[in-house]
């Protein structure tokens, strides 16, 4: 068997993060390191030297409502069987609102309104 037809064993790990197994990776010389340059020693008078920031106040503490809602709108998914009918107005209603509103409207956002309202209209038993 020929070295052209012969099949090259699976590389190792080493040699994928090295770039390969033929070339070593080249270093840089140790001359070649980046020296920052030195700070100036001269400085500013100390009357000359503005005021510190005045501090910013603390924001105010969150609601803990907020985290609530957040929470409620999070997703999951569930796979539903839907008439043929309902899903050819749910894609028309997303491309037309879409279009119209001038951002993304998903089927999935019209289903969680018409779900939104039912819930309200119908509280639980």
């Amino acid at each position: 068997m020929s070295t052209a037809q012969r099949m090259k064993g699976k590389p190792s790990l080493d040699e994928f993060r090295t770039g390969g197994g033929d070339v070593p990776p080249q270093q840089p010389p140790p001359s070649a390191a980046i020296v920052p340059p030195a700070a100036p020693a001269v400085q500013a008078p100390a009357a000359q030297a503005p005021p510190p920031p005045s501090p910013v106040p603390a924001p105010p503490p969150a609601v803990a409502t907020a985290s609530a809602d957040i929470e409620s709108r999070s997703r999951e998914n569930k796979t539903i069987r839907l008439r043929k009918s309902f899903v050819k107005r749910l894609k028309s209603d997303a491309f037309h609102r879409t279009n119209a509103e001038g951002r993304r409207v998903t089927e999935s956002d019209i289903i969680d309104e018409a779900l939104d309202i039912y819930f309200r209209t119908h509280p639980p038993a």
